[in-house]
């Protein structure tokens, strides 16, 4: 069986929670999802590098080396 670990509305950016999103990586690290997915409100455009380098390496230093997953928000 498949662990999979979600996230939605991580909001990089301005209103960004550094502290919140060390405990969000160390969290999944200690449960070692097999698929992290990622959804809805990503970032703010001019965030847009930062969650491009943080999210691979969320994965990358998690010891079970999760798959990952990005379902952004639709755009109507």
């Amino acid at each position: 069986m498949h662990r999979i670990a979600h996230i939605s509305d991580i909001h990089f950016g301005k209103t960004f929670d550094v502290e919140t999103w060390k405990n969000v990586r160390k969290q999944i690290d200690i449960f070692k999802p097999d698929i992290l997915v990622i959804s809805s409100d990503l970032v703010e455009a001019i965030h847009l590098l930062a969650v491009k380098t943080e999210l691979p390496d969320l994965c990358d230093k998690c010891d079970s080396k999760p798959q990952l997953s990005v379902v952004p928000e639709a755009v109507p």
